[in-house]
């Protein structure tokens, strides 16, 4: 570890804490939002049934979406699809809200919602960590050691991700309605 810190390209690349807080923030502003700007008009609440394999490969396809779209623009298109779902997120719960329907949030969102995000912001670190990295490595300012060190750990978030991923689906399937 000591080597890391030894190492100047180290200081070039963004916290991992900083990225995961700034990230839930996004999410918060996008629930702000939606709750407060959405048009209640247009909005029909009209659940589907869905199996949690289905459920998995949609999570699963988006995250992807995250860590490519991230590699891509360098973390732009994660920030925004943790923005678009915070958006929705608030709009959901205005709509509850308006037609006193708050117990399927709480039963409905909330227990898979508590490990989905997680979920959904470690694939969001990878595709802005990886577009980070690539944008360094371009102009030669991160070691090889460095980009080592997060493919790494790119690896086990996105290993980490996708069993949450997998737990949520299955909860949000069995346990959870929406």
């Amino acid at each position: 570890m000591k080597k890391i810190h030894k190492d100047k390209s180290y200081k070039n690349v963004i916290p991992v804490k900083l990225l995961f807080f700034i990230y839930i923030l996004v999410f918060i502003v996008g629930i702000i939002l939606g709750y407060l700007f959405i048009n209640v008009e247009n909005i029909a609440l009209n659940p589907t049934e869905v199996d949690f394999r289905s459920i998995f490969v949609n999570n699963f396809t988006l995250s992807v979406t995250l860590v490519i779209g991230g590699l891509l623009t360098f973390g732009v298109i994660s920030f925004l699809i943790i923005f678009i779902n915070g958006l929705v997120i608030g709009e959901l719960i205005k709509v509850l809200e308006l037609n006193n329907s708050m117990f399927s949030f709480f039963h409905g969102l909330l227990p898979h919602l508590i490990i989905e995000l997680p979920a959904l912001i470690l694939f969001a670190i990878c595709g802005t960590f990886s577009g980070h990295i690539l944008l360094m490595f371009l102009r030669n300012k991160v070691s090889h050691h460095i980009i080592s060190l997060y493919i790494k750990i790119g690896v086990a978030f996105f290993i980490f991700g996708t069993v949450l991923l997998f737990v949520a689906s299955l909860i949000e399937d069995y346990i959870s309605f929406v």
